[in-house]
């Protein structure tokens, strides 16, 4: 289905009277243009697969007929893995020959514009879905039919929870190829059950951090896919690929596997990054490097993104053509260790106070951040995505607790007495 017709269809939805419609319409009619535009994608992504193949049954010819050994070997070990899987790896194996490699980079890289496209489609159709059940919302108040207007307002709320059928449908559609031989290359692990922990007793934060929390992941609960916001605005957000495991810092965490998994918050234009005070605070346990949190647009490094991570071990915090925010102090040691970045945007100044803490204290290395605006069409805020720029795009790997974003720039005290009340010592 070419991409007019999609928006064509979605029109119908957005221009029909919403006296004349009825909620079970405008389910309906989402359905139908969501479904259309994953089915729109799986061609490309079956010939895609098919090409790989045919690239890799063409490297095997050429180095039979060369009577290498060691590549022939190499190129057949590849393809029974792929015939097996029916799934492009996640990214090139870096011990892999490099012929091998330059065509798994290849056709990664394609299949990376693909999801692109189809993921900026699917949030697009998901937001004016919203929209137009909120204008239903609205008109059914008016005329008085308050039961049906409570009915579009709990499928607002799912919409607002996690762009809803989006990120699911994303999911299913990357599952698919290891399960079924559809055509979907998975970018990492298969996603597990999630189990819902919420039994352990929770600290109150104290005074000074219990203020301007736009989302609170504490991680101890969990329903299916969803991730529990226990902050003031109950921003629920959507599990990709994550594992949910009790022996968290604080009661359950997150576990990330660097491959793929994220969690996707469904608030971004709330989330400002820049042109605003901001503090983001988590507890993690890993040792490598990986992204924390991105905003903007995925798999390229677009003007004005920002991006919380880790890299050479230490924690970091940049913005394409914003500058950095880094760390002194290395967190990569397999222990649990809480890290924070601050930034108090001042209007006139080139940049705002900023730092970064681990476990409390403030070891900031580099401070010229500046505090730009975000980009207008940033989609999408994930947590545990590794973006470009000298992250190199490499995911997390490893567990996340407690994850917080506010709209402050917390004191170097308070960021003290939060590491201390949500577990340090």
């Amino acid at each position: 289905m070419t991409k007019p017709m999609l928006f064509f269809l979605f029109s119908a939805l957005c221009l029909t009277s919403v006296r004349a419609a009825d909620l079970k319409t405008y389910q309906e009619t989402y359905s139908k243009n969501s479904e259309q535009v994953l089915q729109s994608f799986q061609p490309k992504f079956e010939g895609l697969q098919q090409q790989y193949q045919k690239s890799l049954e063409a490297l095997k010819a050429q180095a039979q007929s060369l009577g290498d050994l060691k590549k022939t070997k190499a190129a057949v070990t590849e393809i029974e893995r792929f015939q097996q899987v029916k799934s492009l790896p996640a990214t090139p194996d870096e011990k892999e020959m490099p012929e091998i490699k330059a065509l798994q980079s290849a056709y990664t890289k394609q299949f990376v514009v693909w999801e692109m496209e189809m993921t900026g489609q699917l949030s697009t159709l998901t937001t004016r879905y919203e929209q137009a059940l909120d204008r239903l919302q609205k008109e059914l108040v008016k005329a008085g039919k308050l039961d049906e207007a409570t009915a579009v307002q709990q499928e607002r709320d799912k919409a607002q929870t996690a762009l809803t059928g989006y990120a699911d449908q994303l999911a299913k559609q990357k599952g698919s190829a290891a399960t079924n031989g559809t055509g979907v290359p998975e970018r990492g692990l298969a996603s597990k059950p999630m189990a819902n922990h919420s039994s352990v007793q929770r600290p109150t934060l104290p005074t000074g951090c219990d203020k301007g929390i736009l989302v609170h992941y504490t991680f101890d609960s969990v329903d299916g896919k969803t991730v529990m916001d226990s902050g003031p605005r109950q921003c629920h957000g959507t599990a990709v690929q994550v594992e949910h495991v009790k022996e968290g810092k604080l009661g359950g965490a997150l576990l990330f596997s660097g491959k793929g998994a994220h969690v996707v918050i469904p608030t971004p234009k709330e989330v400002e990054l820049g042109k605003n005070d901001f503090t983001i605070a988590t507890w993690l346990k890993t040792t490598t490097n990986g992204g924390l949190l991105a905003k903007g647009g995925f798999d390229r490094w677009e003007r004005q993104e920002k991006q919380f991570y880790i890299w050479d071990g230490k924690p970091a915090y940049v913005g394409n053509a914003c500058g950095f925010i880094k760390g002194s102090a290395v967190v990569t040691d397999g222990n649990w260790h809480h890290v924070a970045v601050t930034y108090g945007w001042e209007q006139g100044r080139r940049a705002g106070r900023q730092e970064i803490y681990v476990d409390g204290k403030c070891v900031t290395s580099l401070q010229n951040f500046t505090g730009k605006p975000d980009p207008p069409d940033a989609t999408e805020l994930r947590i545990g995505w590794g973006h470009a720029g000298d992250c190199r795009r490499t995911d997390f790997a490893g567990l996340l607790d407690e994850f917080m974003i506010f709209n402050r720039c917390l004191s170097g005290p308070q960021v003290q007495k939060l590491y201390e009340t949500l577990g340090g010592k």
